[in-house]
């Protein structure tokens, strides 16, 4: 009897729960179809994109760790600069992260001559080492978005 009455209250609040969701769906739905619901006025809450004219602003260059592509900058604003965390992919196929600066944020004012973050180290060397490596023993594994291991796209926070 005990356990029954338990069953009962249980499935009772389980009705009442069911119950509630389906009305406060009825709700929302009543407010769009009257124009009232908050989310319906886009333009307040939107934010619109647009591409800059000089696209692409970050160019491969001509430091041989991103001759091949520059890719997916992380962008952070500090103060009057603006901090580009880059995914570079250099002549040896392998990814690195490169660093770049600009005050107007379109405008590249420096742009550092070596990796701010890399996989294999100061040795250039073991990146080949590695992709041979990865060649012979991980053939399915080791193209990732156009390179040859190392590092993906960078993030970056305040």
């Amino acid at each position: 009897m005990l356990v029954s009455n338990f069953v009962i209250l249980i499935l009772v609040v389980a009705a009442l729960f069911v119950t509630g969701l389906f009305l406060w769906g009825v709700w929302h739905a009543l407010l769009v179809v009257f124009g009232k619901h908050p989310t319906l006025d886009f333009k307040r809450n939107s934010i619109t994109f647009t591409r800059h004219a000089n696209n692409p602003i970050l160019q491969p260059g001509k430091y041989d760790f991103e001759k091949e592509s520059t890719m997916n900058p992380a962008a952070i604003r500090v103060e009057d600069q603006t901090h580009l965390f880059y995914r570079a992919i250099g002549s040896d196929g392998v990814s690195r992260i490169g660093y770049a600066n600009s005050k107007d944020g379109v405008t590249i004012d420096e742009r550092l001559p070596y990796p701010v973050f890399a996989l294999e180290g100061p040795d250039p060397h073991l990146a080949a080492m590695r992709r041979a490596h990865a060649e012979m023993h991980h053939p399915g594994l080791v193209a990732s978005g156009g390179s040859w291991g190392g590092t993906e796209d960078p993030r970056a926070v305040v």
